[in-house]
């Protein structure tokens, strides 16, 4: 193994040492140009639907699409026509027959677009859309590829020159009105489509943007619109592999196509894109190379479609906290706080993880619904989560109107936009909006706010604070707090007023005794708020345990800030007027620098 080699990567050149030296089957010739195609051409590539590839061998020489061509001609069709129309003029059957089979049933439909007949019909079926209907192809396939495709003219042109099978199906089709025009040019476009120039690294990016709902995973481009990715799919898994369709998914298990030209591509979706390039073929016209690789790295890693893995909760369920195992960045007075360690358990915090599909969504829901106990909101945060499938997105809203019945309100945050959630729910009801918040710590700041508000029935903006309220002040006596009072200057903000600025020299700090202040930095370019403070708290602390500028900004976030504003020079008195009080105050601002950070870092070890 190299060095910084991926185990991945050794593992598959493992499996390429052990058939490189297999030499059964033969290459095509029936088409004289595929011929000429050396027997000893071996690649593999692995392409993941987030666009890394794992190559090894011969994946960079070009050889033609043949077959496999056919899996996106059909997607094209279905995109150009939908399923309903392709389906009148195209089956979707396992025939049983060999690919160039005269397969046709008693209207003349063929029984599936994985073999000639049907293949033909399908191609016949691509609009054009201003240009050659083979440009457009082409054009499509490139997209799948995630780079530019071109023709290989002398294998065209020796398909045409011995196509006379495919003539007489393509007339055939003519005849029972499946073809609805002339044959011929949609003869030479089958042709034509065949005989698209690919490599090994190429059928696997097309393979993994199946894999990947139809974007392509190197180019981020959609190709192919979604709902239509299930189709193909579902007819490469039943039809791609021709007569031996049937063993290849009992034993391998997963969506393939293949072509004379050498080539495999397999599906597993959701996850990667395998390809094998080897001319020499069986007796069905498979890759013998390919066959044999594509069976061992399924059994070796497990990739068989129907492989069924045992669903938990905890797949899907990362953490559930409640109010009083995490707590916002808002420092909070006494009064608030012991109301929150009272209430907290009103609040449940699900934090969702993964892909989200019906049965996951099941397992969350049960989950939820079996955790209430005169819980007052649930919260799903949705940071972790990659993806929703769209067909479920309405059951969150169901769910929301469930829990709503029960007075039990339901809150997202953190949602990636491409999850559509937010969107579906506004698309229902525009008030929805108010259900979504961008942080975690957002909505964990709403719900305290909201818990207090149901206990406290003044609006907390009027309340102010006595300096024997603070938590500091809780060891003083009364000598002590009537000395202080006399050094403290009263001071009042303006919303949006900079209170303390950073970068400014830390010479005083505030007793909030009336509103809110927010707590924020300039990095970047940009203002990021951190915390938020209520009455009851200090603010600028830091100015008498470290020396220097100031970290930080805190700008009033009230109407009205009120606060008491004690002086370095003051604080710095009572060494000689107070040194007992200077002691116990400095003690008690320690004990809260050092509660904070506790509690900051408790919400850390939470979200990891």
């Amino acid at each position: 193994m190299k060095k910084n080699q991926s185990v991945i990567l050794e593992f598959i050149e493992s499996i390429y040492d052990e058939y490189k030296d297999l030499h059964d089957g033969a290459v095509a010739d029936y088409i004289p140009e595929l011929g000429l195609a050396d027997p000893n051409w071996f690649g593999i590539v692995i392409a993941t639907v987030d666009g890394k590839l794992y190559t090894v061998g011969d994946t960079d020489k070009e050889f033609t699409i043949q077959s496999i061509s056919k899996a996106y001609t059909y997607a094209i069709a279905l995109e150009d026509n939908g399923v309903d129309h392709v389906l009148s003029k195209v089956g979707i059957e396992p025939s049983g027959d060999l690919f160039n089979a005269i397969s046709l049933n008693e209207n003349g439909r063929p029984a599936n677009p994985m073999i000639n007949a049907g293949a033909i019909a399908t191609t016949g079926l691509v609009k054009s859309d201003g240009s050659e209907v083979i440009e457009k192809i082409r054009d499509k396939y490139s997209q799948f590829a995630g780079r530019e495709l071109s023709i290989d003219k002398k294998v065209y042109q020796s398909e045409s020159n011995t196509g006379h099978r495919n003539r007489a199906i393509g007339h055939m089709l003519r005849n029972f009105n499946i073809i609805e025009s002339d044959p011929n040019p949609i003869l030479e476009n089958y042709f034509q489509q065949c005989s698209i120039l690919v490599n090994c690294k190429d059928l696997a990016v097309m393979a993994a943007t199946l894999a990947n709902n139809g974007i392509n995973p190197v180019t981020n481009n959609r190709v192919i619109d979604n709902q239509y990715v299930k189709n193909v799919l579902s007819v490469m898994s039943s039809c791609g592999m021709y007569d031996y369709s049937g063993s290849w998914m009992y034993n391998i298990g997963l969506p393939a196509k293949s072509g004379v030209g050498g080539g495999i591509l397999t599906v597993l979706p959701g996850q990667l894109g395998i390809a094998v390039f080897s001319p020499p073929l069986d007796d069905k016209g498979n890759s013998c190379r390919g066959i044999k690789v594509l069976e061992r790295l399924s059994q070796k890693l497990n990739l068989h479609t129907f492989n069924v893995n045992e669903l938990s909760p905890n797949a899907f369920i990362r953490s559930t906290l409640n109010l009083t195992s995490m707590s916002s960045n808002k420092r909070r007075n006494q009064q608030e706080t012991d109301l929150l360690t009272e209430h907290g358990e009103s609040v449940l915090i699900f934090t969702l993880q993964g892909n989200i599909t019906f049965s996951s969504y099941e397992l969350i829901m049960r989950a939820v619904l079996s955790s209430l106990n005169n819980t007052k909101y649930v919260v799903f945060n949705l940071g972790r989560v990659f993806d929703v499938d769209s067909h479920i997105v309405e059951l969150f809203l169901k769910l929301f109107h469930q829990l709503s019945k029960m007075d039990t309100t339901l809150l997202f945050c953190e949602e990636d936009g491409n999850l559509g959630l937010s969107k579906y729910f506004l698309v229902e009801d525009k008030e929805h909006k108010n259900l979504f918040f961008e942080k975690l710590m957002d909505v964990v700041e709403w719900l305290e706010d909201e818990i207090i508000d149901l206990y406290i029935p003044r609006k907390r903006d009027d309340i102010a604070f006595e300096l024997k309220d603070f938590k500091v002040c809780n060891t003083l006596n009364i000598e002590d707090i009537n000395y202080l009072k006399e050094k403290l200057e009263p001071v009042v903000f303006e919303k949006t007023d900079i209170i303390i600025g950073q970068g400014e020299d830390a010479d005083s700090l505030f007793f909030l005794t009336k509103g809110n202040v927010d707590v924020s930095f300039k990095a970047d370019h940009k203002i990021h708020k951190v915390a938020s403070c209520g009455p009851g708290n200090l603010v600028g602390e830091m100015a008498i345990v470290a020396s220097g500028p100031r970290s930080a900004y805190i700008t009033a976030a009230s109407a009205k800030v009120e606060c008491l504003k004690l002086s370095l020079h003051d604080y710095e008195k009572m060494s000689t007027e107070a040194p007992n009080l200077k002691l116990e105050l400095l003690k008690n601002i320690a004990n809260d620098l050092s509660e904070k950070l506790r509690i900051a870092n408790k919400n850390i070890q939470l979200l990891i």
